[in-house]
This record gives structure tokens, sequence and C-alpha cells, in this order.
């Protein structure tokens, strides 16, 4: 369903998908080791165009392992083993652009119990949509914020949901362009284009906006001529290149969002010893599995969690060999008794 409002919403902006060569699929596994250390492996298929300039942190340098292959499908696999979970948490999110990036952050606990030890995982795909320029609180309630991270996109409920995104994702770009409008015209210093100019006729730019640009984000000459006879002043068209900077910026901008949607995700987590709780709908062994919908992830943060415990075998084999030295000493007597 959002997949559905989206296209509908960027409508011409389905040309843009030309740039894209295709859907993909990524599959994430993540294994602790017992001493916390951890190896990650990402699987790509479909495709195959330039893997570098992903959205989603897709691992490129010579660091890790590499293999990549065309057998009538693309894949590519990156596999690296870190000393600490905090080393990959590191390596992901302090080298990388996460202005055009996803960022996901990873976190391992462990609590020593001398007979066994917890591990807590911790796994967050931060929200790839960074645009506030309106809060999306204004559209959605508390409970509708909530439901964007269910996976039942069939509910009238939401439908409706996905109806306010569109009509926020409307706003929240509009009122981009017209701060960015608002800041140009100031630098501009024209009596014919002051702010208050501009903000008189507020409303009747959004739909001048909605209507003529924000379905491709291609700049359009008409527009300018359009915009000045809205604001009833050709200083306007002094803006052009201020308005064509803007338009580059937002298309950049939603064709990462449409690689997402269009993306197909599995993220696999394998810990030490048994599984005890998990916000996973799929265990199996020592393996907690998410389905993941872009939606999920895509206005608010996804997190998943998984915690297992592991028994120490060096610690009650400790414990017997003590409790069998205690025994022993506590019989020594009687023994040494019974012999005299």
């Amino acid at each position: 369903m959002y997949r559905k409002n989206m296209n509908k919403f960027i409508g011409a902006l389905l040309v843009l998908l030309s740039l894209l060569t295709g859907c993909r699929d990524i599959e994430t596994t993540t294994e602790i080791y017992p001493d916390g250390s951890c190896k990650h492996n990402v699987v790509v298929q479909g495709d195959s165009s330039d893997i570098s300039r992903s959205t989603f942190p897709i691992p490129t340098d010579t660091s890790w392992t590499i293999t990549q292959y065309d057998s009538g499908e693309f894949t590519y696999i990156a596999e690296k083993t870190f000393k600490k979970v905090a080393d990959w948490d590191k390596e992901m999110n302090y080298c990388r652009d996460k202005s055009r990036e996803m960022t996901i952050i990873p976190e391992l606990k462990k609590k020593f119990r001398w007979f066994y030890t917890i591990y807590q995982y911790r796994e967050t795909w931060k929200a790839v949509n960074k645009l506030y320029n309106v809060p999306i609180t204004d559209f959605l309630s508390p409970d509708e914020i909530k439901l964007l991270a269910s996976q039942d996109d069939s509910s009238a409920q939401a439908k409706a949901v996905d109806e306010k995104i569109e009509n926020w994702e409307k706003r929240n770009i509009f009122i981009g362009f017209y701060k960015e409008l608002i800041n140009a015209a100031a630098e501009l210093n024209d009596s014919t284009l002051s702010e208050d100019v501009i903000e008189a006729r507020k409303e009747q730019l959004y739909k001048l906006f909605t209507e003529e640009i924000s379905d491709d984000f291609e700049y359009k000459k008409d527009f300018l001529t359009k915009l000045a006879a809205l604001l009833r002043t050709n200083a306007v068209k002094r803006l052009e290149n201020d308005l064509v900077y803007f338009l580059a910026r937002q298309k950049a901008r939603m064709e990462s969002l449409t690689e997402i949607s269009l993306t197909e995700f599995e993220n696999h987590v394998i810990m030490p010893g048994l599984i005890l709780d998990t916000n996973a709908k799929t265990v199996e062994g020592r393996e907690a599995a998410w389905d993941i919908k872009p939606k999920q992830f895509m206005f608010t943060d996804f997190t998943m969690t998984v915690e297992s415990r592991l028994v120490n075998i060096w610690a009650v084999v400790i414990t017997l060999v003590l409790f069998l030295i205690a025994v022993l000493i506590l019989l020594l007597p009687l023994i040494l008794r019974k012999n005299k």
C-alpha cells in the first residue's frame, strides 16, 4: 500500500525509475559469538547498478571479503568479522555520508551470571526519510505512527494513514521550497518580492507548486512565468538558479526514497546459546529473522531486539570441582578416623 501510494504521489517520478535498473533484494545476517565478536554479512540480489551509490549501506571497501557473480541474477556478497559489535558500529556510522545513506546502529550487551551469560542485541534502522520541514505529528496521531511499523497494510486504517502520509509529504516538500524562496528573495533585496508579498500568497503557492513541480521535480521554464504572475513581480525570475538547485536536491532525495521503497529486506541475527526473547516473528534455533517492509523505517526508527542465554560450561565444571573438593575436605576427618 505504501509503495502504491508513493508511486501515485510521485506520478511522473516513475520516469526517474529508469535511472534504477530494477528492484533489489537485500539480506543481512549478523552472527554474535560468545566472546562478543561478530560476523556481518550482506547479500544483494537483483539490480546490478552502482552498489556504492546505494541508499542502503552496502560495504564496498577492500577490508570486506567481496564476492559477486551473475548467473541469471546479479548477486553481491560482502562479509567481515569484527572483534566487537562496537567496531562494526564505528565503521558503519563514522565513515559514511549519513546525509545520503541509511543509518543502522547495532548494540550488544553482555551480562555475566556465573553459570550463564546473557546476551542482549539491538539493531536499529533509523528513519530513512530525514526531511522534516513539517512535523509528521501534525498529520498523524501517536497510534497512527505506531501503525507504520506494522506489516498489515490492508486495513482501512492503514489506507487512511497512507493518504495522510501522502499529504504530509506534499506539504513537507513545499515548506522546504517556501523557506528557500523566502531566503533567496531576502538576498535579492527587491521590494516587489518581500516576505510579506510571498506570505500573502502562501496557499496559492502551495497549489501551484504541487500542480507544477512536485510530481517529478523537473525544472519547467513556465513555472517561473506562472510564479511571477502569481506574485505579480518579474523579480522572481532572477531566482532561477536557486529553484534549479532546490529541485536537483529534491530529485536526488526522491530517487533514494524510491530505491528503498522498491527493495525487499530480510535481517537475520544468530545468537550464542538459547534465544529467550525477541520481537522477531521467526525464530529457528539460535537464529531470529525479520521480514522488513520499507514503511517500517521510512518515517520512524525500527528496532529489532533479541536476547539469549549461553551456559558457561567452564563455570559449571569449576563449580563441580570445587564442590567435590569441599565434600572431600568434609569427609577427610571421617576417613582418617576410620583408618585409625
